[in-house]
């Protein structure tokens, strides 16, 4: 999955509520499947605010691995992937991200996954089959902005039909606030300053 969503970020992060206390529960189950695409540009299916604490969204793929004559690909059928778009809200950001992949493949199988905003690639990672792992780690905090998740295809050493159920726990927390250089030292001048008329006293 190597394809970054522009249109619509931007609008999905204004056009979305703020954040409530409590965080989010989303499975396709609920909200129905999201859609299965090669070219996210132009995705609209979205999960929202991610809220401060766990947020974790789920679903299901289906799809069919054939070999290619290279490479035994599993990107065929209706459902061979997910990719929605989350948004972290001013102030917060997000700390981790952690995939649960469980069900079935065929042999040797894992499916992809990929996060971008609008003008970054954050570089695709593999999620294990019948596993957990914390996903991009090495990108971690993400800042707040509207960015877009996918989760599906891969590679196979076998044919045959993969079928798996994935778990997402996003867990986001408020941004810290630096203190401005400039303030620390306008600070530290007012300070000094006190400090100087106290001992300059007859």
């Amino acid at each position: 999955m190597q394809s970054i969503v522009r249109t619509g970020l931007a609008g999905a992060g204004l056009a979305l509520l703020a954040s409530s206390a409590f965080a989010l529960t989303i499975s396709e189950n609920d909200v129905g499947d999201f859609e299965n695409t090669n070219d996210p540009y132009s995705v609209t299916d979205t999960v929202g605010v991610l809220d401060l604490g766990l947020n974790t969204v789920s679903g299901s793929i289906q799809s069919d691995c054939k070999n290619d004559g290279q490479d035994i690909l599993c990107i065929g059928g209706a459902d061979a992937s997910d990719v929605f778009i989350f948004t972290i809200a001013a102030g917060q950001q997000l700390d981790s991200l952690v995939a649960t992949i469980s069900g079935f493949g065929p042999t040797g199988f894992a499916p992809g996954s990929g996060i971008f905003e609008a003008n970054t690639i954050f570089e695709n990672d593999t999620a294990v089959l019948n596993g957990t792992k914390a996903l991009y780690a090495s990108f971690m905090p993400l800042g707040a902005n509207s960015y877009v998740f996918g989760i599906g295809q891969g590679l196979a050493s076998a044919e045959g039909a993969a079928e798996y159920d994935w778990t997402l726990e996003y867990t986001v927390s408020a941004a810290p606030v630096p203190v401005p250089g400039a303030m620390g030292l306008l600070l530290a001048g007012l300070a000094g300053l006190g400090l100087r008329r106290k001992t300059s006293r007859p």
